[in-house]
Order: structure tokens, then C-alpha cells, then sequence
């Protein structure tokens, strides 16, 4: 749709940043013996750097699952925009991926956020991901979201020691993980 393209064209600068930068994080990504591949490596994604993305950009697993963004990795490698290169995605496939993570996202955010098991970090993506959308949607997505938020809970059972100490250890796991992601994010930007 030419709505659609016109997001896009206004946004070609930054999207060819965002795609150059993670085109070149994994250089291991083309077979050293075949020269198109090498030629190509640093100008296309591989399936790893398109999961980096999705990843640093919360895009999953908060919107969408790791197998969806594999399923969409895959479709554009075989549609209309797919170049010969099955196991990398060109800037072309790129915003058809995109496009396609829109369409899949779309219809997914009112759900989650009516979710009485969404969690915070789910909800803060889809307020996220509404908040980029304009007009009717925007309104839309903010309706639910406030409804969410604003539900009445049960009052909570009091955890037993064991649970507090699993959620503990899960909050100390995912405190290593950020700081885990974060150093990586510093080397690779360095």
C-alpha cells in the first residue's frame, strides 16, 4: 500500500543504519570458499544477526515468539523480494520482514494486553509498540491498554520461601543476562 511504502521511504535512512549494523556483527556468516557469499556476508542478515535484532529490540519474546521470527526469516527468503541467497536477508527482504512483523504484532497487542497472564515486560512492549502507531489505532491499543491496567486484582496469596527464593534466582539470572547483553553491546560497539 502506498501508506505503508511512504512510512518506509521516510524512514529509508535509519532503517538502512539499523540494517547495516547488524549485517556486520557476525562475519562468520558466509563460507570463506565461495566468493559471492564473502562478497555478500557484510551486505545481507544471517539468521543469527536477524535474532540479535528482534532480541535487542524486544521484539521477541515479547511480541512474538523466536520460531515466528524464524518463520518470517524464512518466508521472505522464498517471496517476492528474495534474491539467491536462501540463508541471508537482503535490505529488500529486510523491510518485507518488517512489514510482515507489523502485520503479525498488529494483532496480537490487544490480546496480550487483555491477558490476565501478560507480564509487565509484555505489557511495556505492547504500550511501546502502540505508542508508534498514530490515529484510531493509537487510541485503540491506549483504550486497552488503560483497561488493562486499570482491572481490579484478587489479592495475591503470600509466597512460601521456596517461591521467594525461585523468584530470586530468576532475578538474579535475568540481572546477568542484561549485564551479559550490555557488555556485549559495548564490545561490539567499540
Amino acid at each position: 500500500e502506498p501508506a505503508v511504502q511512504d512510512v518506509f521511504d521516510r524512514y529509508d535512512k535509519i532503517l538502512k543504519d539499523i540494517f547495516g549494523h547488524y549485517a556486520t556483527l557476525d562475519l562468520q556468516s558466509a563460507d570463506a570458499g565461495e566468493w559471492d557469499k564473502v562478497k555478500n556476508a557484510n551486505k545481507c542478515l544471517n539468521m543469527d544477526e536477524w535474532i540479535m535484532f528482534l532480541l535487542n529490540y524486544e521484539i521477541t519474546p515479547h511480541l512474538m515468539s523466536k520460531r515466528d521470527g524464524l518463520d518470517i526469516f524464512r518466508a521472505v527468503n522464498k517471496g517476492e523480494n528474495a534474491d539467491e541467497f536462501r540463508d541471508e536477508m537482503s535490505y529488500p527482504e529486510f523491510i518485507e520482514a518488517l512489514g510482515r512483523i507489523a502485520l503479525m504484532v498488529r494483532d496480537r497487542v490487544a490480546t496480550k494486553l487483555n491477558a490476565n497472564m501478560a507480564t509487565v515486560t509484555e505489557l511495556v512492549a505492547c504500550k511501546r509498540y502502540a505508542s508508534l502507531t498514530s490515529g484510531l489505532a493509537q487510541k485503540y491499543y491506549k483504550q486497552v491498554y488503560d483497561a488493562r491496567m486499570a482491572r481490579k486484582t484478587k489479592p495475591e496469596e503470600t509466597p512460601t520461601e521456596e517461591e521467594r527464593e525461585a523468584a530470586r534466582q530468576r532475578l538474579m539470572t535475568t540481572r546477568k543476562l542484561y549485564k551479559d547483553q550490555a557488555t556485549l553491546m559495548t564490545k561490539l560497539s567499540n
